[in-house]
């Protein structure tokens, strides 16, 4: 009997053993090296901002991505190796923000506010042709002599 117990008892480790690592491996393998960046645009009464062209880059990579912030104002760049990157949001009509140094890790579910602001407006006027002057006073010659003068 006790060759039949201590059977069993090998048996029950063993398949503990078989579901304790089939466990960690599933859990493992449920695991990303990617991390993921997202974010919302906004303006300045903070109203969401569709339309936005919005830049990453990687400067360690030379990795470039390009989205386009949704009629919500969301964007999303998933999947991003783990490093630093840079972040530009660009509209026409408002000031450019670009945003340095933001660090994705290993399952990271980074998230970023950008707030735009209206750009200046700057007018050019080129002159390219003089315009021909015009005398406002109208002009008369007359001859005079000395002795009109001394009179």
């Amino acid at each position: 009997m006790s060759n039949s117990r201590n059977y069993q008892v090998r048996l029950y480790r063993l398949i503990l053993f078989t579901l304790v690592t089939a466990l960690l491996c599933a859990n493992l393998r449920a695991q990303s090296s990617t991390g993921t960046l997202s974010g919302l645009v906004v303006d300045q009464t903070e109203a969401v901002v569709p339309g936005v062209a919005v830049t990453l880059e990687s400067p360690e990579t030379s990795a470039h991505r390009e989205t386009v912030t949704t009629s919500e104002g969301g964007f999303v760049f998933p999947s991003l190796q783990p490093g630093e990157y840079k972040l530009t949001a660009q509209l026409p009509g408002f000031a450019p923000v670009e945003l340095q140094r933001i660090i994705v890790n290993v399952n990271d579910q980074r998230s970023v506010r950008i707030q735009l602001k209206p750009s200046a407006v700057s007018e050019t006027v080129s002159v390219t042709e003089i315009a021909p002057l015009v005398n406002e006073a109208p002009a008369r010659a007359t001859v005079v002599d000395r002795t009109f003068v001394e009179n």
